[in-house]
């Protein structure tokens, strides 16, 4: 074996080696994101109305809180998820940190927990105000 078939085979394990390395990174975090469908009761859209408690407009999934009025005359308090949209996708549809404030009341469609005392949901879509006009 001559110096140029070492320098070679010595480049192609490192190819190898650096190809194996990247496509086990790119997996492993492909696979430790979390799916939605045991959380969620994704058959079936809901609509709740409520008034915002609290917006979290930070990664990885912004959130609000919603104190919702149940059927039995009681606030519940929802926690609404944006799911896989983390800040920067909801920034280029026009979201920001005082895209909602406390008080508002904003009504939201979603996919509500599967468990009925749990009182989350995923959104689906943008919410609106309570008269239904558009927030954004």
């Amino acid at each position: 074996m001559n110096a140029d078939s070492i320098e070679r085979d010595t480049m192609n394990r490192c190819a190898v080696l650096v190809t194996g390395l990247l496509v086990s990174l790119l997996a492993s975090g492909v696979s430790g994101h979390h799916s939605t469908s045991g959380i969620y009761n994704e058959d079936e859209v809901v609509e709740i109305t409520g008034t915002v408690s609290e917006w979290r407009f930070v990664n990885p999934h912004p959130s609000l809180v919603l104190e919702v009025v149940g059927d039995d005359g009681n606030v519940q308090e929802w926690d609404v998820s944006y799911g896989g949209a983390a800040v920067t996708h909801l920034q280029r549809r026009g979201y920001t940190d005082t895209t909602f404030s406390a008080g508002d009341v904003i009504t939201v469609r979603g996919f509500a927990a599967k468990v009925d005392t749990a009182f989350g949901m995923l959104v689906r879509g943008d919410p609106v105000r309570a008269d239904g006009s558009p927030i954004l």
